[in-house]
């Protein structure tokens, strides 16, 4: 822990330069986020809430002392043959000391704080884990549009050159109208899904911007060749979803939720029971009554105060009964968690492992696209194709194109969302990932 805030303390100080002097990459946008998510934010503050709950729940076990004071003007009037005004001042002094000796309501509140507080610090590390993972989608999502938004231009202006092709065939008697039809049906939807991509750039971009109040208009884009270097230990499923039974912040902090009920419980039925204080105080009187006007005197006690309660109309009962439903919730919460994790494990464990398998089948068939589309145009030439064949093939290229390039940046993102199950996504994991990128180079929307 102390590891990670001095690499983020340390990073952090370079963020704004960094910043200033090339486009936005993953880390930046990380530290960037680290200080203005307002996500994170809320997690931190909920965390420190929690936590200070613990002092609040000893101050119930520890000694307690109550000064008091009163000063008083008297008039005293009075009739026994002649009348009479007596004016006098008086004055009460008073030091009290109380230490519960046996209160088991404020004891089970305090074991109950502290297992707030550990729930608390296990929900702050899921939150931190989150955040990284919160930042990276938003991250390559704005360069996923923004690859969307360059094939899609890159169509749109093949199809505006493939037109006017065909209106130049079918001048010279060699094309057909179909093929003018077609390429213009085409273009258009390719003029529509570009201003589509374009919002959705311009969405995601604004998202990320939010995130971590930098400017997204550029973002350093990903290295295409960089993947192999993400690795995972352990290697096979079953020892991923051991470590996240062991070491995942969510189910950890749901564990700690049966105890902070279990200790509810506790604290409810204890209402029942008898409590028992010392008590020692020192009172001191100055013309306190009409007897003593004129007089101090000063009082010294200590002693034990037992208090049994007797009947509270129904509450103590009413009040266990909820928390025994509480407890019954957490119980059913952290089980619903330990289900969900096996299967967030397996999905994540299967994007990364198949995966890769699937990145390079689409490298393959992105190779067998492009060689398609060429046989085609030179097929055009030879009188063999038409028009309306390096139509299709050139969107099933760029098709395969898309394809590959959200497969990488899902790749990535599964990769990290394993990670953050098994608690192990770290600062220094960012910045493996963000080694991945091309920096010196800016990934914006075409213009």
């Amino acid at each position: 822990m102390a590891g990670r805030k001095a690499l983020v303390a340390i990073l952090g100080g370079l963020f704004c330069l960094a910043a200033q002097a090339a486009p936005l990459d993953l880390l930046d946008a990380w530290l960037g986020a680290a200080n203005n998510d307002p996500t994170w934010k809320t997690a931190k503050a909920d965390a420190s809430y929690d936590q200070a709950e613990q002092d609040k729940a000893l101050a119930g076990l520890l000694p307690s002392a109550n000064l008091s004071m009163s000063r008083s003007r008297n008039e005293l009037e009075r009739e026994s043959g002649t009348a009479s005004t007596l004016r006098y001042g008086s004055a009460v002094d008073s030091l009290a000391l109380r230490q519960p000796l046996i209160r088991l309501q404020n004891f089970a509140d305090y074991r109950r704080a502290i297992a707030q507080g550990k729930a608390a610090d296990h929900r702050l590390r899921s939150a931190e884990q989150q955040l990284a993972v919160r930042v990276a989608q938003a991250y390559f999502d704005t360069l996923l549009a923004a690859d969307q938004l360059r094939i899609t231009e890159r169509q749109a202006a093949s199809l505006s050159t493939q037109l006017t092709a065909a209106r130049s065939a079918f001048r010279s008697g060699s094309g057909t109208r179909i093929e003018i039809d077609e390429a213009q049906s085409r273009l258009k939807l390719a003029e529509a899904e570009a201003l589509a991509n374009n919002n959705a750039l311009e969405i995601a971009r604004r998202r990320l911007a939010t995130m971590t109040a930098s400017n997204a208009a550029e973002l350093a884009p990903l290295n295409d060749t960089g993947l192999d270097s993400l690795q995972l230990k352990p290697t096979n499923f079953t020892e991923w979803f051991e470590l996240a039974l062991q070491e995942n912040p969510d189910l950890a902090a749901a564990l700690k939720s049966i105890d902070v009920a279990e200790w509810s419980v506790d604290r409810a039925r204890a209402a029942h029971l008898p409590t028992l204080d010392l008590v020692a105080s020192r009172t001191r009187y100055d013309s306190d009554s009409l007897s003593t006007i004129n007089n101090r005197y000063q009082v010294d006690t200590l002693g034990l105060q037992l208090t049994v309660p007797i009947y509270s109309g129904g509450y103590v009962n009413a009040d266990t009964t909820q928390a025994r439903a509480r407890e019954q919730r957490a119980l059913a919460e952290h089980e619903g968690i330990r289900q969900e994790l096996e299967v967030r494990v397996l999905k994540e464990y299967t994007g990364v492992t198949q995966g890769r398998e699937r990145l390079a089948a689409l490298e393959q068939a992105l190779e067998a696209s492009r060689a398609t589309l060429k046989s085609t145009r030179r097929g055009i030439e030879a009188g063999t194709r038409n028009q309306l064949d390096v139509l299709n093939a050139e969107r099933d290229s760029l098709a395969v194109e898309l394809a590959l390039s959200r497969a990488r940046y899902e790749f990535i993102i599964n990769y990290l969302r394993l990670l953050a199950l098994g608690n192990l996504l770290s600062g220094e994991e960012i910045v493996k990932v963000n080694a991945l990128l091309l920096h010196g180079t800016g990934s914006s929307a075409p213009h």
